[in-house]
């Protein structure tokens, strides 16, 4: 598909990597945000015409406000485009400017995909973590996993205003446990032995060893991290609040960034390996990788939606969810 549009409401996005719950909640929210949206298009003067016209099972794209007819280019995609008998493009009074109402549940959309996007890089870090630390003050990580469950009960809410209320303490619950472990981390990390390792460092046992022991309570502290991380994004995934939650990760991202991430990982190169595709600094190295991915797809994303209205919009459907509903 394009990639040159503000933003992009897909037929089917990737969102494996989630819990099993999870992945299902997330799925159920941007089914009801793009029926929004299917719903805005199908009142656009022509489009359900058009729809009958088109294949059924496949996949089109309109970009709204270029035009209406799905003109076939070169790259095998379609485009919301009208050509008049001159061979011009005409213009339509409708498709001048995206709706405010098409461009709210776009931004939406793009949000929660780049959202869940972070939380399923977090998942792989976490999963990348071989000890868990079992020293951890259980206050600090007593709120985490208070924050996970509330946000699990809340998946099954179908209310929709006591879902968001519960979704908002757990974002309470996860932010005031990351804050408290994010605290503890930077302690570790900073108690941490240094990375080079000269022949004194020996003397009296093995370096790498009182790294080993060292680092083992640090990956306690930052797996609590990142999986207070991972869930409070797909918390601001599920709320209808992209900027909020744009910048709540980002926050929280560069927070535990700022604990020492490079420290800890220079520091896990002195540990013996014992898996030769999971050397003990990946975990430290991929989260490093999905911050900075974090942060690039926050330029490519539109958050604003009054910004929007004055951008390019495309929605992915088949022929029949276009249709006028009878």
């Amino acid at each position: 598909m394009t990639n040159d549009c503000d933003a992009v409401i897909p037929f089917d996005p990737e969102m494996t990597g989630l819990a099993t719950t999870n992945g299902r909640f997330q799925l159920d929210i941007f089914s009801e945000r793009r029926e929004q949206a299917l719903c805005e298009l199908r009142m656009l003067s022509g489009v359900p015409e058009i729809a009958r016209t088109l294949k059924p099972n496949r996949v089109y794209r309109l970009v709204v406000p270029d035009g209406k007819v799905l003109q076939k280019g070169k790259d095998g995609l379609y485009r919301g485009v009208v050509y008049g008998a001159d061979g011009k493009i005409s213009q339509h009074t409708r498709f001048e400017q995206v709706p405010p109402s098409l461009a709210r549940v776009a931004s939406a959309v793009g949000t929660q995909i780049m959202l869940v996007s972070i939380a399923m890089q977090l998942n792989r870090v976490e999963e990348a973590i071989a000890a868990v630390s079992e020293e951890l003050h259980n206050d600090r990580v007593a709120e985490i996993l208070a924050g996970v469950q509330q946000f699990e009960m809340a998946a099954h809410m179908k209310d929709g205003n006591r879902r968001d209320m519960a979704i908002q303490h757990a974002i309470q619950s996860l932010t005031e446990g990351i804050v408290k472990v994010t605290l503890e981390l930077h302690t570790r990390i900073r108690d941490l032995p240094e990375s080079t390792n000269t022949f004194w460092d020996n003397w009296g046992g093995s370096k790498a060893s009182r790294a080993a022991s060292k680092l083992r309570l640090t990956e306690g502290a930052f797996k609590a991290a990142i999986q207070g991380a991972s869930v409070l994004a797909e918390c601001y995934a599920a709320l209808d609040e992209p900027q909020a939650g744009t910048a709540a990760i980002t926050r929280c991202l560069e927070s535990i960034h700022a604990t020492g991430i490079g420290t800890a990982a220079d520091t896990a190169r002195l540990v013996k390996v014992h898996d030769p595709l999971c050397l003990p600094e990946l975990p430290w190295l991929r989260f490093d990788e999905a911050r900075l991915d974090f942060s690039r797809n926050i330029q490519r994303t539109a958050v604003d939606a009054k910004a929007l209205q004055k951008g390019r919009i495309a929605v992915d459907f088949q022929a029949n969810e276009l249709m006028e509903v009878p």
